[in-house]
């Protein structure tokens, strides 16, 4: 299946009141689309994301805003099959997109990855979800950039999905 692999970084943990800082989006054939910085309109730091993804105030200081970007986001989930390591946050962070640009289909590989391994968390009462980096680690992802990264975490993404997607041809063949 063709599908793009969306992923952003942003100011904080809780999508509903973080901002995106980073946004990549890549193709099923590792094509990159869109690599971008992204100057968030109300945060000024971001200390605790900044130690995880690097991504600084300045670094974001000339870049566009997520509303300058959102057509183009738009223009490209709109009818595609988007995959996404964690489909619940970014979809959230960039709600305007995805209701400019509905995706055919979506898919979660972190949901797909927990579902596949199977590790049952009782408190949740669902499989438990692993960070990308432990899932990547799984998968035998070569990290051609920094985690935390959108761009390499895209790559990344794609490499969790289509290893969880051979493990499960191999157990029915």
């Amino acid at each position: 299946m063709d599908y793009l692999i969306l992923d952003t970084e942003t100011t904080g943990k809780y999508a509903e009141s973080a901002e995106v800082v980073s946004v990549a989006i890549i193709d099923s054939s590792r094509r990159v689309l869109l690599d971008s910085l992204v100057r968030p309109e109300k945060a000024t730091s971001w200390d605790e994301a900044e130690a995880i993804h690097k991504i600084s105030p300045a670094m974001v200081a000339n870049a566009p805003t997520l509303a300058q970007l959102t057509p183009l986001i738009a223009l490209y989930l709109r009818g595609r099959n988007v995959m996404v390591y964690n489909l619940g946050y970014d979809s959230v962070i960039l709600r305007d997109a995805w209701a400019l640009g509905p995706p055919a289909k979506t898919v979660c590989s972190m949901l797909a990855f927990a579902n596949w391994l199977g590790h049952w968390n009782s408190y949740r009462k669902n499989n438990t979800w692993f960070k990308l980096e432990i899932a990547a680690r799984v998968a035998g992802h070569k990290w051609t950039g920094v985690a935390h990264g959108a761009l390499a975490d895209c790559f990344a993404a794609l490499d969790v999905y289509e290893y969880v997607k051979r493990r499960i041809a191999e157990t029915k063949s």
